[in-house]
């Protein structure tokens, strides 16, 4: 965790303890995974809590992929001597038409509550936001509501602290190895032969949805004739860089064109990036089935 240091002394001793107590829940690198109200995780990335130079606020930036889209905002807390409280900003223009709006800062026990408003495509909305920590791992909880309606949770964070910033060239090919895990979907459903090869290393090999192994040639026969006629979307794509190997894992929901069935599967792959480019070399898929509640293992008689 970042140092914290020395606040400037004419911020008095209450409000020093107040940053000091934001700053011992905040402060740090986090991994984050969002959850949306349905308990399923809709997107991953990073939040940075810090001091800012001179120690005058402490800032946060949010780095994430949300239903597969970006999504990133700034935020600032500081002490106002004339009015007495920590006040904030909130900054994210996609989805705020003032750009940034102001919130209300208190401490309940340990945990940092942050209260405020904001408007989108014309309409106003109040929101509250929690903060809870533990050791290495925070909670961080976000309702929302008309104004002056109860508020109703929207959706969680969880964080884990610890992690390093990716590097310049890690964020490249995690966002490419995305970008191309999302391409294998679309050329599966679309029956484009000619991607799928290119993606494809030689040593292929598949685990399909029923435990059935398939090599590379006996999988591009399999997507060739296969019967029905799908819409894939991939989302929740999460990307493990180790040097020139990567394990992409991800959501993939299946469409059928001809009766509008839609079904689910959680996947993994395993890819290498040569000369030519990443391939993929293994690739394991398996159906959701919400009535499971039990894992493989403890399910066999």
């Amino acid at each position: 965790m970042p140092s914290t240091g020395t606040l400037p002394s004419e911020l008095g001793g209450s409000s020093l303890a107040q940053m000091r107590s934001i700053a011992d829940t905040l402060a740090g690198n986090w991994a984050i995974t969002w959850i949306g109200k349905d308990g399923k995780v809709i997107g991953e990335g990073e939040e940075i809590w810090k001091f800012a130079p001179g120690e005058s606020a402490f800032v946060e930036e949010n780095r994430s992929k949300v239903h597969g889209q970006s999504s990133e905002d700034y935020a600032a807390m500081w002490w106002d001597a004339k009015a007495h409280s920590i006040r904030g900003i909130w900054c994210d223009p996609t989805i705020n038409d003032e750009g940034c709006s102001g919130f209300t800062v208190t401490l309940q026990g340990k945990s940092v509550v942050l209260t405020g408003e904001w408007e989108y495509l014309g309409k106003r909305q109040a929101w509250h936001e929690v903060f809870s920590r533990t050791g290495t791992t925070m909670t961080q909880t976000l309702a929302i509501a008309d104004p002056g309606d109860e508020l109703h949770q929207a959706s969680t964070i969880r964080g884990t602290i610890g992690r390093a910033s990716p590097s310049g060239d890690e964020r490249e090919q995690i966002a490419q190895l995305t970008k191309l895990a999302t391409e294998a979907g679309n050329a599966y459903a679309s029956r484009d032969l000619e991607r799928l090869k290119r993606l494809t290393a030689d040593d292929y090999v598949q685990t399909d949805v029923r435990g059935g192994v398939l090599d590379k040639e006996a999988w591009l026969a399999f997507v060739k004739n296969r019967k029905s006629d799908l819409e894939v979307d991939t989302d929740n794509v999460r990307v493990r860089l180790y040097g020139d190997m990567a394990i992409v894992t991800g959501h993939w929901k299946y469409t059928r064109k001809n009766d509008g069935k839609i079904t689910h599967s959680q996947w993994t792959s395993v890819w290498s990036r040569s000369p030519e480019g990443w391939k993929r070399h293994a690739f394991q898929n398996t159906y959701v089935n919400a009535n499971a509640d039990r894992c493989a293992a403890e399910a066999v008689p």
